[in-house]
Protein backbone atom coordinates (compact mmCIF):
# COMPACT_ATOMS: atom_id res chain seq x y z
CA UNK A 1 0.00 0.00 0.00
CA UNK A 2 2.80 2.41 0.93
CA UNK A 3 4.60 1.50 -2.31
CA UNK A 4 1.45 2.27 -4.38
CA UNK A 5 1.11 5.68 -2.72
CA UNK A 6 4.75 6.53 -3.45
CA UNK A 7 4.42 5.42 -7.10
CA UNK A 8 1.22 7.43 -7.59
CA UNK A 9 2.81 10.53 -6.08
CA UNK A 10 5.92 10.20 -8.23
CA UNK A 11 3.87 9.70 -11.39
CA UNK A 12 1.57 12.61 -10.75
CA UNK A 13 -1.35 10.50 -9.62
CA UNK A 14 -3.03 13.38 -7.81
CA UNK A 15 -6.04 14.85 -9.59
CA UNK A 16 -4.84 18.47 -9.29
CA UNK A 17 -1.42 17.86 -10.93
CA UNK A 18 -2.73 18.58 -14.44
CA UNK A 19 -4.18 21.98 -13.50
CA UNK A 20 -2.26 25.21 -13.91
CA UNK A 21 -1.17 27.09 -10.82
CA UNK A 22 -3.34 29.95 -9.55
CA UNK A 23 -3.48 32.88 -11.96
CA UNK A 24 -1.55 36.05 -11.33
CA UNK A 25 -2.74 39.29 -12.83
CA UNK A 26 -0.38 41.85 -14.31
CA UNK A 27 -0.39 45.01 -16.39
CA UNK A 28 1.54 44.81 -19.65
CA UNK A 29 2.48 47.88 -21.70
CA UNK A 30 2.81 46.78 -25.33
CA UNK A 31 4.68 49.02 -27.76
CA UNK A 32 3.35 49.78 -31.25
CA UNK A 33 5.82 47.57 -33.13
CA UNK A 34 6.99 44.01 -32.83
CA UNK A 35 10.59 42.82 -32.62
CA UNK A 36 12.38 39.85 -34.17
CA UNK A 37 13.01 37.08 -31.68
CA UNK A 38 14.18 33.50 -31.91
CA UNK A 39 12.69 30.55 -30.07
CA UNK A 40 12.07 27.35 -31.99
CA UNK A 41 12.26 29.57 -35.10
CA UNK A 42 12.60 33.26 -35.86
CA UNK A 43 9.38 35.25 -35.49
CA UNK A 44 8.05 38.64 -34.42
CA UNK A 45 7.36 39.04 -30.71
CA UNK A 46 5.52 41.72 -28.77
CA UNK A 47 7.76 44.50 -27.48
CA UNK A 48 6.88 45.65 -23.98
CA UNK A 49 7.96 48.43 -21.66
CA UNK A 50 8.09 48.12 -17.89
CA UNK A 51 7.52 50.85 -15.32
CA UNK A 52 11.21 51.80 -15.31
CA UNK A 53 11.18 52.22 -19.14
CA UNK A 54 13.07 48.97 -19.74
CA UNK A 55 12.15 47.51 -23.14
CA UNK A 56 11.61 43.73 -23.20
CA UNK A 57 10.68 41.09 -25.74
CA UNK A 58 7.55 39.12 -24.79
CA UNK A 59 8.04 35.69 -26.38
CA UNK A 60 4.66 34.16 -25.51
CA UNK A 61 1.27 34.55 -27.13
CA UNK A 62 -1.58 36.16 -25.22
CA UNK A 63 -4.81 34.25 -25.70
CA UNK A 64 -7.60 36.60 -26.80
CA UNK A 65 -5.28 39.45 -27.87
CA UNK A 66 -4.80 40.44 -31.51
CA UNK A 67 -1.95 42.90 -31.94
CA UNK A 68 -2.37 45.62 -34.59
CA UNK A 69 0.83 47.26 -35.79
CA UNK A 70 1.04 50.97 -34.94
CA UNK A 71 -1.02 50.67 -31.75
CA UNK A 72 0.30 50.92 -28.21
CA UNK A 73 -1.68 49.00 -25.62
CA UNK A 74 -2.00 48.72 -21.89
CA UNK A 75 -3.27 45.23 -21.14
CA UNK A 76 -4.39 43.43 -18.04
CA UNK A 77 -3.42 39.78 -18.44
CA UNK A 78 -3.81 36.68 -16.33
CA UNK A 79 -0.75 34.44 -16.28
CA UNK A 80 -0.63 30.90 -15.03
CA UNK A 81 2.12 28.33 -14.82
CA UNK A 82 1.59 25.34 -17.07
CA UNK A 83 1.80 22.15 -15.02
CA UNK A 84 3.27 20.00 -17.82
CA UNK A 85 4.68 22.40 -20.45
CA UNK A 86 6.00 21.07 -23.77
CA UNK A 87 9.80 20.83 -23.88
CA UNK A 88 10.01 23.58 -26.51
CA UNK A 89 7.18 25.73 -25.16
CA UNK A 90 6.54 28.41 -22.61
CA UNK A 91 6.24 27.69 -18.90
CA UNK A 92 3.43 30.26 -18.70
CA UNK A 93 0.03 30.65 -20.30
CA UNK A 94 -1.24 34.20 -20.75
CA UNK A 95 -4.85 35.27 -21.27
CA UNK A 96 -6.16 38.75 -21.97
CA UNK A 97 -8.42 40.05 -19.24
CA UNK A 98 -8.89 43.57 -20.64
CA UNK A 99 -7.41 46.33 -22.78
CA UNK A 100 -7.26 49.43 -20.60
CA UNK A 101 -5.86 51.73 -23.30
CA UNK A 102 -5.06 51.69 -27.00
CA UNK A 103 -3.27 54.60 -28.69
CA UNK A 104 -2.50 54.66 -32.41
CA UNK A 105 0.82 56.02 -33.67
CA UNK A 106 0.82 58.96 -36.07
CA UNK A 107 1.00 58.12 -39.76
CA UNK A 108 4.65 58.39 -40.76
CA UNK A 109 6.05 56.98 -37.49
CA UNK A 110 9.35 55.19 -38.23
CA UNK A 111 10.31 51.76 -36.87
CA UNK A 112 14.02 50.97 -37.17
CA UNK A 113 15.46 47.47 -36.97
CA UNK A 114 19.20 47.03 -36.55
CA UNK A 115 21.12 43.88 -37.43
CA UNK A 116 18.19 41.63 -38.30
CA UNK A 117 19.49 38.14 -38.95
CA UNK A 118 18.46 36.82 -42.36
CA UNK A 119 17.11 33.37 -41.52
CA UNK A 120 14.70 31.09 -43.37
CA UNK A 121 11.63 33.32 -43.46
CA UNK A 122 12.84 36.79 -42.44
CA UNK A 123 11.68 38.55 -45.62
CA UNK A 124 9.46 36.67 -48.04
CA UNK A 125 7.21 37.29 -51.00
CA UNK A 126 4.02 35.48 -51.99
CA UNK A 127 2.60 36.60 -55.34
CA UNK A 128 2.76 40.42 -55.07
CA UNK A 129 2.76 40.54 -51.25
CA UNK A 130 5.86 41.05 -49.11
CA UNK A 131 6.23 39.81 -45.52
CA UNK A 132 8.56 40.57 -42.62
CA UNK A 133 8.49 37.45 -40.45
CA UNK A 134 4.89 36.82 -41.48
CA UNK A 135 3.73 40.44 -41.18
CA UNK A 136 2.66 41.98 -44.50
CA UNK A 137 4.31 45.20 -45.64
CA UNK A 138 4.26 47.49 -48.66
CA UNK A 139 7.49 47.96 -50.58
CA UNK A 140 8.28 51.70 -50.73
CA UNK A 141 9.04 53.55 -53.97
CA UNK A 142 12.64 53.02 -55.01
CA UNK A 143 13.25 50.24 -52.45
CA UNK A 144 14.69 47.03 -53.90
CA UNK A 145 12.55 44.54 -51.99
CA UNK A 146 13.35 41.70 -54.42
CA UNK A 147 17.05 41.82 -53.48
CA UNK A 148 16.11 41.87 -49.80
CA UNK A 149 13.93 38.77 -50.22
CA UNK A 150 16.81 37.07 -52.08
CA UNK A 151 19.04 37.57 -49.01
CA UNK A 152 16.67 35.52 -46.83
CA UNK A 153 18.34 32.44 -45.37
CA UNK A 154 21.81 33.86 -46.07
CA UNK A 155 22.67 34.26 -42.39
CA UNK A 156 23.64 37.87 -43.06
CA UNK A 157 22.50 40.91 -41.11
CA UNK A 158 20.44 43.82 -42.42
CA UNK A 159 19.10 47.09 -41.09
CA UNK A 160 15.53 47.95 -42.10
CA UNK A 161 13.28 50.95 -41.61
CA UNK A 162 9.51 50.75 -41.82
CA UNK A 163 7.00 53.59 -41.81
CA UNK A 164 3.50 53.44 -40.38
CA UNK A 165 0.80 54.01 -43.03
CA UNK A 166 -2.19 53.85 -40.69
CA UNK A 167 -4.79 51.14 -40.04
CA UNK A 168 -2.10 48.63 -39.04
CA UNK A 169 -0.16 48.84 -42.33
CA UNK A 170 3.59 49.37 -42.65
CA UNK A 171 5.88 50.23 -45.58
CA UNK A 172 9.55 49.37 -45.98
CA UNK A 173 11.29 52.67 -46.71
CA UNK A 174 14.94 51.65 -46.51
CA UNK A 175 17.25 48.70 -45.91
CA UNK A 176 20.99 48.06 -46.05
Amino acid sequence: MLFSTIVLAACGGGSSDNKNEIDTQETLNVLSHMSPCVGVSQKLCLTTKSGNDTVNIFHSDIEGFDFTWGNQYELIINSSTIANPPSDGSLKQHKLKSITSQIEDAVGTQYEYKLVEMLESTFTKDADNYYFLGTPFVCGDGVDCESLVNLTNSGGLVNATFEYLGEGSIQLTNWN
